[in-house]
């Protein structure tokens, strides 16, 4: 899940708990895994630190590729 830049970190920690709650319900778990989804729960500190790194490398991939924007 993705929230606007300037949202504040209490927010984010109330989101990030009510999703890691939800999504940890045995149900929930099923009907997640019946669409073939794998659901992985993380702090929104690892979470930035994620996107981070797979930013960092789909940059390298378009520079490489030289895709450019239309």
């Amino acid at each position: 899940m993705l929230a606007p830049a300037a949202t504040p970190k209490d927010i984010i920690a109330r989101l990030n708990a009510a999703i890691v709650k939800v999504v940890s319900v045995p149900d929930m778990k099923e009907a997640f895994f019946k669409q073939g989804l794998d659901i992985q729960t993380n702090t929104p500190e690892q979470f930035a630190a994620f996107m981070r790194r797979e930013l960092a490398q789909n940059a390298k991939v378009v520079q490489f590729a030289g895709i450019k924007a239309e």
